[in-house]
Order: structure tokens, then sequence, then C-alpha cells
């Protein structure tokens, strides 16, 4: 029997951009993950790190509690001047997050290069 509460989440500073915090996701994004992916990258974001990429290739299933935190940090990093944005996405989670239009809003993004490109504004 497999773990609900299974989600890994993974911080650091991106090696070509410092601004950027760089965040790889694990498991299942749902309710018990959320306050780990959002103390994880709190705790990395700052006025010299203000935007943040989420890798989420390791990512299964997301459920609304996952977008809910994925929102909250788009706010969260929004006040500091930076940007949020996801790449590495499976259909059924691109398919969530396109149906609640949020694909703008979290800068979906198809690989990590073009996350970085658009959470660094370089791409808008």
């Amino acid at each position: 029997v497999a773990e609900e509460d299974d989600m890994k989440v993974n911080c650091r500073l991106d090696g070509a951009n410092e601004s950027i915090v760089v965040a790889s996701v694990a498991g299942s994004f749902n309710a018990e993950g959320t306050d780990r992916m959002w103390e994880a990258a709190s705790s990395m974001l700052d006025e010299q790190h203000p935007s943040l990429v989420v890798d989420m290739s390791g990512v299964e299933l997301m459920t609304s509690a996952g977008l809910g935190t994925l929102v909250r940090l788009h706010h969260r990093v929004q006040k500091m001047g930076g940007a949020i944005a996801i790449f590495g996405v499976n259909k059924r989670v691109r398919s969530v997050i396109e149906v609640v239009m949020l694909t703008e809003i979290l800068n979906l993004s198809e690989t990590f290069d073009e996350a970085t490109s658009r959470a660094s504004g370089a791409v808008t």
C-alpha cells in the first residue's frame, strides 16, 4: 500500500541564475504534500531569490490542494517582484491546469530552459 503523503520536495538555487529557486516535486501533490511544498519553497524565497521554477516531472497526480499551493506561491513571488513557472507536467496534470485556466498564471512551460526564462521575466 502506497502512502498517500508520499510526496518529496527538493529545493535548490539555479546554478545559472541565483535569483531563481528550483523546486523538484515527486509523488502525489495532494493535501498532505502542500505544507511540505510551501515550507520548502517559502524558506528559500526572498528578495535576492524572488522567482520559483517547479519541476513537476515526478508528479503523478495533483489535486486542487496542490494547485492551491502553486497559486499561493505565485502570489508570494509576485509580491517580491518574481515569477513562478512550472514544467514537466504529465497529460493528466496539464489538463487540470488548463481546465482551471491557470496556464498563463503558472507559466506552464515545456522545458527547464523555457521555465527559467519565464521565471526571470525574459518571456511574457
